[in-house]
């Protein structure tokens, strides 16, 4: 059996039997593959390093210009009037929207907590003391 050049069946290695590739570009080629790997995996690390980084710190909101129920009082009447006819509606799609779309049924009391401590006192909940979570628990 005879196989032709021009087949598409053709094995890749019959169609590459003519082509020479010179020796001193072997290296070459075997270099610039080395480099571009080295180059992935250094990306690779400082995407992660940089990643870490970036969720271990906490942003800091700005301060109050009031206390904190009034301030988080403003916000809930500022919800009310995108959603006159429904107050729940409109803090549950506020909810929803802070925890990147989620439904509001994924989201637990630990979330709420989490947001309002960040939100009032640009802390995490474990940080705060048993003032502050009652202060965070009354918005329950």
């Amino acid at each position: 059996m005879t196989i032709d050049s021009h087949s598409p069946y053709t094995p890749l290695s019959k169609l590459l039997e003519n082509v020479h590739v010179p020796e001193y570009l072997h290296l070459n080629l075997l270099t610039i593959v080395s480099f571009y790997v080295i180059c992935e995996v250094l990306f690779l690390v400082f995407c992660f390093w940089a990643c870490r980084n970036a969720s271990s710190n906490l942003s800091v909101p700005p301060p109050y210009p009031q206390s904190r129920k009034d301030f988080i009082s403003k916000i809930l009447s500022r919800l009310e009037r995108i959603h006159p006819e429904n107050q729940k509606k409109a803090v549950e799609d506020f909810l929803s929207g802070w925890c990147m779309g989620a439904p509001i049924g994924a989201i637990r009391r630990g979330n709420i907590s989490q947001f309002l401590a960040w939100a009032m006192y640009a802390a995490r909940p474990s940080e705060l003391g048993a003032e502050d979570l009652a202060e965070i628990d009354t918005f329950f």
